[in-house]
């Protein structure tokens, strides 16, 4: 009888894992389709990392939205002097930065608390397509139980056939290894990178 259940019980791990990975699938090519579309009004524009699409992507929407609070979160940067002598300035908006993060899992937990202290509604997220449905995930997840509405905004589009590609691939990767730095931070434990 033990023998059977144990049996059984690999069969269920083993039915489970493909069905983990199709949901993780189905739902990384929900949020890659559904990145372009801005809510009726923006409180917050935050870009994840820095690079020559996401902040002048992020520009532009605090810009055309007039979004009060313009965020970004990477550690390499220490002020947005030279990004907005390059792209210009992000309109009227309060411009915050969080010069801490090194991975995305940090991206998303530095920033929820400045959010929660402020009196936003609505946050649209800026990230790379490929970044895009990780991204949201781990936003969506330390601010849960708030109020805030995170939208995804791609800030470039995704290839017509984006899952034949290596970075989609390697970033669908990674939300598992996201996912344990979740785990190690609710313990204390700071993951480096």
């Amino acid at each position: 009888m033990f023998l059977k259940l144990f049996a059984n019980r690999k069969l269920y791990f083993f039915l489970l894992v493909p069905v983990v990975m199709l949901t993780e699938l189905l739902y990384y090519g929900y949020v890659i389709q559904n990145s372009k579309k801005l809510p009726p009004q923006v409180d917050l524009v935050l870009v994840y990392s820095v690079d020559n699409v996401r902040v002048p992507a992020g520009i532009n929407i605090a810009r055309q939205c007039q979004a009060p609070y313009f965020m970004v979160s990477d550690k390499g940067l220490r002020d947005l002097t030279n990004e907005f002598k390059l792209y210009g300035n992000p309109g009227s908006a309060k411009v915050l930065l969080d010069g801490y993060a090194t991975t995305t899992d940090q991206n998303a937990r530095y920033t929820a608390p400045i959010i929660r202290g402020l009196s936003v509604k609505t946050v649209v997220l800026v990230t790379s397509w490929f970044h895009m449905p990780r991204a949201l995930f781990l936003a969506r997840l330390y601010l849960f139980d708030s109020e805030v509405k995170i939208y995804p905004y791609s800030a470039d589009a995704a290839p017509t056939m984006w899952w034949i590609e290596g970075i989609f691939w390697n970033e669908y990767s990674k939300f598992w290894g996201s996912l344990l730095r979740v785990a190690l931070a609710f313990f204390g434990i700071e993951v480096r990178k």
